[in-house]
């Protein structure tokens, strides 16, 4: 998310999502085998929907995972 000065400030769902990503990852577990978890916990992506191996593929790719 962006705050007031145009800066992308932490979105604290967004950050409990990539904290449950990255151990199941660590974990051996496969994209979709991730997806379908997030899927059935009831998580919805950044855009609102369902989640798929390329998102989850993207979140593990990107800044916030590190």
């Amino acid at each position: 998310q962006l705050g007031d000065a145009g800066r992308l400030v932490p979105d604290a769902g967004e950050q409990e999502t990539v904290r449950e990503i990255r151990p199941l990852r660590a974990g051996g577990g496969a994209l979709s085998s991730i997806a379908a978890a997030l899927n059935r916990s009831g998580r919805v992506s950044k855009a609102g929907g369902p989640w798929c191996h390329r998102k989850v593929a993207r979140v593990l790719a990107g800044p916030e995972a590190a």
